[in-house]
């Protein structure tokens, strides 16, 4: 059965290693919840992510020929960050994400910034999202 909701979401699993104790790190898991996007702004997505594709391999291009000249260019209008896939998409944290208090961490802007400055959030975030809002169905 399909039921076709006004704001669909779903929820997904975040893993990723952070420094711990002793030279070692430490898996953390924890879940949040995603806006599921719409046909036409998948479209968007995927035509910004193919650009800055290209983007990043003239960019290497210019790099080889001129290491010094090719470090001082800005950041080209149209590339998409990490960070500005995540303020589109993620909606939500699972009561899994704890804070301090060890109560669940209320989703808010702060908390959000927050968690993206743990080195590795954001990539995890990312990952999750795609490997879930695009997965393909698994054989049996």
């Amino acid at each position: 059965m399909f039921v076709l909701t006004e704001k669909p979401s779903f929820t997904a699993p975040i893993s990723f290693h952070i420094p711990a104790d002793g030279g070692k790190t430490q898996k953390v898991d924890f879940s949040v919840s995603f806006r599921f996007l719409p046909a036409d702004e998948v479209k968007e997505l995927f035509r910004r992510l193919d650009a800055q594709k290209l983007l990043t391999a003239a960019r290497q291009k210019r790099l080889d020929a001129d290491p010094e000249g090719a470090l001082h260019t800005d950041q080209e209008a149209d590339e998409i960050t990490d960070r500005e896939i995540i303020e589109r998409v993620l909606i939500g944290f699972g009561d899994d994400l704890k804070g301090e208090d060890r109560k669940p961490l209320p989703f808010t802007p702060d908390n959000l910034d927050r968690l993206l400055r743990v080195h590795g959030a954001q990539q995890a975030i990312v990952e999750s999202f795609f490997k879930h809002h695009f997965q393909a169905p698994e054989k049996n």
